[in-house]
């Protein structure tokens, strides 16, 4: 840096500790971002040519496959935090792609990222059960769920548990006349089924159940 008003160079050691800091770390970040850039198009130039590699059991160089390990981490990242409660399931087949692509060529993602997102979302969904017991909602989930470990990716459940089962003990156990016809049968079941994905056993529901109705 030049001074308007003296002849005097400024460098970075003559700005206190904390505007210091905030410099360095702007242009860390913008360095950082402009290396995943280029990695990304890399990747996507050379990824036919890299699945051959793998294909024909040569080991990709290690410098290599860390950053393409960056790269595929990053997407499936971005996938996973665009898919949205409300929308189709579109996101995350993009993210099992990129997961699919990862096996292809021997590379083991970062699944923690994944998980903390993934936990986040799903109490959301849960949460609207307490709205009202839909369908759709509870199918949605399950569904979810079921992406979740396809994708490898485990979380921590007990919030979730605790919220599933204030619903069962509320919402099914309490009113459990309305469950007489064949589509409310059919929800029941579906319950149970988010219920045995969330590591509930199945059958202490359904016994449960069988004590209420007699």
């Amino acid at each position: 840096m030049v001074s308007p008003f003296f002849k005097k160079y400024f460098t970075l050691k003559d700005l206190p500790g904390e505007d210091r800091e905030k410099i360095l770390s702007y242009l860390m970040e913008e360095r950082i971002d402009e290396i995943r850039k280029i990695s990304s198009t890399l990747f996507d130039r050379h990824i036919q040519l890299i699945r051959e590699f793998v294909r024909l059991g040569w080991q990709i160089p290690s410098e290599f496959s860390f950053f393409l390990t960056d790269v595929l981490n990053n997407r499936i990242v971005e996938e996973f935090e665009k898919f949205e409660v409300d929308e189709d399931f579109e996101y995350l087949e993009r993210a099992k792609s990129i997961k699919e692509i990862a096996d292809d060529v021997g590379l083991k993602l970062d699944t923690l990222p994944l998980a903390k997102i993934a936990e986040k979302k799903i109490i959301q969904l849960v949460r609207m059960l307490e709205k009202g017991l839909d369908p759709g909602r509870v199918e949605i989930i399950v569904k979810f769920k079921k992406y979740l470990t396809s994708l490898g990716v485990f979380f921590r459940t007990y919030e979730t548990q605790n919220k599933i089962w204030e619903i069962f003990n509320k919402m099914i156990l309490q009113k459990m006349n309305i469950f007489s016809n064949k589509k409310e049968k059919s929800l029941l079941e579906t319950f149970i089924l988010l219920a045995q994905e969330l590591n509930f056993d199945g059958e202490i529901l359904k016994e449960r159940i069988k004590k209420v109705t007699g």
